[in-house]
């Protein structure tokens, strides 16, 4: 079975200014988890390429692997603001 790649970086969940600064709608979160939870599946690989989110707080993290949970990879690397 061929594995399919999924590669993200820099969602900066939780980032009190993100929607100003990078321009992206208000519920940019719930988007983007809600479409890794309808797009990812068994065979998939997820793999997020750092600054997952904003801060010591991890419930981000947490939210972000538990929307990929169907893939059977799932990969997150350490940004500067992780």
């Amino acid at each position: 079975m061929r594995v399919k790649y999924y590669l993200t970086s820099d969602t900066h969940l939780g980032h009190d200014r993100i929607v100003e600064l990078a321009h992206r709608p208000a519920d940019h979160a719930a988007r983007f988890l809600a479409h890794c939870r309808q797009t990812l599946a068994p065979g998939h690989a997820f793999i997020h390429l750092g600054d997952v989110s904003v801060g010591d707080d991890d419930t981000n993290h947490r939210a972000i692997l538990a929307a990929a949970a169907r893939a059977d990879r799932r990969v997150l690397v350490r940004g500067n603001h992780d």
